[in-house]
């Protein structure tokens, strides 16, 4: 007990930090590296080995079990299709792919979760948990055989109905090992083989993995979780993923369509795919963990079950062998099913709501499509050349490929926009380095802060020499020439206080040169000049609004007067933007750039807003009006006014 509590507190007084293990791991001699690869726990402690094997013996067993069950199960019905039952019953028609179909149903409700164990643990249990499927697959159709062979007949029952009734014999014993061993999350778990420090060090474990198991199910959560990429993206690809795993479990309907092979021989010789898939899965576990690689074996697999795919597809003039080695090589891209959650649950480790949501709704659906889309694509009416369900599965491989693509593309983006925040440095550097870089983004800085203070005056000295042509027997021409001196004068003094700020002008960027000297204080310049131009957009804005409410015409033809510049109205939200970020700049800052960031995107899009008009009037040149306000429509506009 003792030991176990030393543990715990090692454990609870190190820094809960994302980067922990990595860093552990970095600096793990070789022969460490490689006892970990062969098992995770063998370079731990002894304390923590037993409690992992602990965890291992009761969670994994349980997990392995049913999911073995879950397979044993469904691929029964299967073997008993080939088996007898489809002459006895009889089964007639597609009858066959509802009774599947009926039992996907009844699959979608149940989910595994994966809460108790870190990143480099995962593909591992993952893979022997799934690799335990196929077992199942495989005890299958070698029990099938032997009940055929030595109980057909028996008290009058035929061999595929005793494969029903040992179905049931074998799993009541694994669902009360459930009832037992399951022990829901670390947070609310109250099994009596898990004890308080254990529990404790466990939910340590979890902190420093990056996993929160806290948070409740809440709208305001589900729409943040359905708001991100990888809801939609994980579940498009495992949708995929699923329906196309379908090509391979016809097997025996060929074999016993050829009215060569015994009842025995048409229920084993599949159980090889089944062997390829175990094998298979095991060596992705292994070997993605020890690599600590995802998608590339994603892809493997994905590459050699399409070219099965094809095969089986084209079919016609596929060479006998080839079809049967096809057969066989589906069972490669199973295998891969673990290492995608895997990666999810690496990607969402941050999250714990959106991880339980994904981990559980793609599954969901997955099976949920899968329920219905092989009643249409694999009739057994048309076996064993399913020609539309095997092309189908082509597509859907190419489906998967593309998405988990999408997946990775997005996933590298995330990375990057999280150690390489905007503004920020991704590591510590040197003071030098740290000058020298802010001496690139100073230089970059006042180049910017010139064209924009152009830009910004050009735009609005156009908007104004436009109001002087069409309002020209109004009052509003005292405060067009108003404006036109402004916003002349705003230029003229911002271009000049940018360009002499500091003295000599390479101190601007660079503060190492001797004798340099800055007198303007850029906040209140910024703040000044901003609020002055923001107050010029929101006049420009109103300006037109007084003559035409006075003018003697319509409400509808006043309305679509104002319309011509009520577009003005974003310009005054960038600014008004712009002025908001410019009160919350921080030019003291170290990392000053980043409170920069929003500044300038909200300033470009004030500053290029009013060419817009020319972009829509080549994406739309029937658009009337596309070319802008021309003389013709101006000269309307006049004779309105006047």
């Amino acid at each position: 007990m003792g030991s176990v509590q030393k543990v715990t507190a090692e454990a609870i007084a190190r820094p809960v930090s994302t980067s922990d293990l990595e860093e552990e791991y970095e600096k793990k001699s070789l022969k460490r590296r490689i006892r970990e690869i062969v098992w995770d726990s063998l370079d731990r402690s002894p304390e923590e080995r037993r409690m992992i094997a602990k965890l291992d013996f009761f969670i994994l067993t349980w997990a392995s079990l049913a999911y073995f069950s879950k397979n044993l199960n469904s691929n029964n019905l299967s073997n008993a299709y080939v088996s007898g039952m489809k002459e006895e019953l009889p089964v007639i028609g597609n009858e066959y792919q509802t009774l599947t179909t009926m039992w996907t149903i009844g699959y979608v409700v149940s989910q595994i979760p994966s809460q108790l164990v870190c990143t480099r643990e995962l593909a591992k249990r993952s893979c022997i948990f799934f690799a335990t499927a196929f077992i199942g697959s495989m005890f299958s159709g070698y029990l099938q055989a032997a009940l055929h062979t030595g109980m057909n007949g028996v008290h009058g029952l035929s061999g595929w109905r005793w494969l029903f009734i040992f179905d049931g014999v074998i799993t009541l014993p694994m669902a009360l090992w459930a009832y037992y061993a399951l022990p829901d999350l670390p947070s609310t778990t109250r099994v009596k083989w898990l004890k308080p420090e254990e529990k404790e060090y466990f939910l340590q474990r979890m902190k420093k993995a990056g996993r929160d198991l806290e948070e409740p199910v809440t709208i305001a959560g589900l729409k943040r979780v359905v708001g991100k990429w990888h809801f939609w993206v994980y579940t498009t690809y495992y949708t995929f993923f699923i329906c196309s795993e379908n090509i391979g479990s016809f097997m025996n309907l060929w074999l016993k369509s050829l009215n060569r092979y015994t009842v025995p021989q048409i229920n084993t010789y599949p159980t090889v795919t089944n062997a390829v898939t175990i094998i298979t899965t095991l060596a992705y576990g292994w070997t993605s963990d020890a690599l600590q690689i995802r998608a590339p074996i994603i892809y493997f697999s994905l590459v050699v079950c399409f070219f099965a795919a094809m095969n089986l597809a084209i079919w016609d003039g596929v060479p006998f062998g080839l079809k049967w080695a096809s057969f066989y090589l589906t069972g490669f891209a199973q295998g891969s099913g673990p290492i995608f959650f895997t990666m999810v649950n690496e990607q969402c480790a941050g999250d714990s709501l959106e991880r339980k949501f994904i981990l559980g709704t793609t599954n969901s659906i997955a099976y949920a499509f899968n329920a219905w889309i092989p009643l249409i694509t694999y009739n057994t009416n048309y076996a064993p050349r399913f020609l539309v369900g095997n092309a189908t599965t082509v597509a859907l491989i190419v489906g998967a490929a593309i998405t988990i693509t999408v997946a990775v593309r997005l996933q590298n983006r995330d990375a990057v926009l999280t150690h390489f925040r905007l503004g920020q440095a991704p590591k510590p550097m040197d003071p030098d380095q740290v000058e020298e870089v802010l001496v690139k983004v100073r230089k970059l800085l006042w180049v910017n802060e010139l064209m924009y203070a152009s830009t910004i005056a050009f735009s609005k000295l156009s908007f104004i020499s436009l109001y002087w042509r069409i309002f020209k027997l109004t009052m509003i021409r005292i405060p067009i020439c108003l404006l036109l001196v402004a916003c002349s004068a705003w230029f003229i003094i911002r271009t000049f206080a940018i360009l002499f700020q500091c003295w000599p002008v390479p101190y601007i960027w660079d503060k190492t040169i001797k004798g340099g000297t800055c007198k303007l204080n850029i906040s209140q310049f910024l703040f000044g000049t901003v609020l002055t131009h923001c107050l010029m957009d929101i006049t420009i804005l109103v300006l037109p609004v007084f003559p035409v409410v006075k003018m003697h015409l319509s409400w509808q033809q006043k309305v679509g007067i104002i319309g011509l510049f009520a577009s003005g109205i974003i310009v005054v939200s960038c600014s008004v933007l712009v002025l908001i970020q410019v009160i919350m700049y921080k030019p003291l800052d170290a990392n000053y750039t980043l409170s920069l960031v929003k500044f300038t995107v909200w300033g470009n899009a004030e500053a290029v807003y009013p060419y817009y008009d020319q972009y829509f009037a080549e994406l739309f040149p029937e658009r009337d009006g596309a070319q802008g306000l021309n003389w013709d429509h101006l000269n309307e506009v006049r004779e309105l006014l006047e």
